[in-house]
């Protein structure tokens, strides 16, 4: 099992698209819209895999 807090982002002004010859742009400026939990639990020799993301993190989890 592994946890992982994450940091939930959007960005602030719509990036532009793709050009030929150029790569998609984005600005580096975001807006912070909260966070959750990830948790993952793997079993890589039967190919087996579970993940779950909560809005927050209680004492139960």
């Amino acid at each position: 099992m592994d946890e992982k807090p994450y940091q939930l982002l959007d960005h602030a002004r719509a990036p532009l698209p793709a050009r030929p010859g150029h790569d998609a742009r984005q600005d580096s400026e975001y807006i912070r819209c909260g966070t959750c939990s990830i948790f993952v639990w793997v079993e890589p020799l039967a190919g087996w895999r579970r993940v779950q993301a909560l809005p927050r993190r209680t004492r139960t989890d």
